[in-house]
């Protein structure tokens, strides 16, 4: 019984290990929308795995972003907005509310 118990235990615990998307907010809703449209091509959400640019799952329970910055919200706005190093920046092709829908989506990674 014991050993059925521990089985279960641990297959539930790899279950979560890929963390899936729970209820989102419309605000969150809208910020996975735009983050499939123009990031998912270079970020994993759910994955740890990097694609061209580094996997965004848990970003904000992070210290620090892959850049090595705080993980802020104006720093991932910053970054969005204006790009870094192999990133490109999405001014001009996302407004202030697209990006602040990408980071209600970000935080609940």
């Amino acid at each position: 019984m014991v050993l059925l118990f521990l089985a279960l235990l641990g297959s539930a615990c790899r279950s979560n290990s890929a963390r899936q998307p729970h209820s989102l907010t419309p605000q969150e809703q809208r910020g996975h929308d735009v983050f499939l449209a123009n990031c998912a091509i270079c970020h994993n959400a759910y994955k740890e795995e990097p694609l061209q640019g580094p996997p965004l799952v848990g970003v904000f329970r992070k210290h620090d972003l892959p850049s090595g910055m705080p993980a802020t919200n104006q720093h991932v706005h910053d970054t969005i907005l204006f790009g870094r190093r192999n990133m490109p920046s999405f001014n001009g092709m996302l407004d202030e509310h697209e990006i602040s829908d990408v980071i209600a989506f970000l935080h609940t990674l």
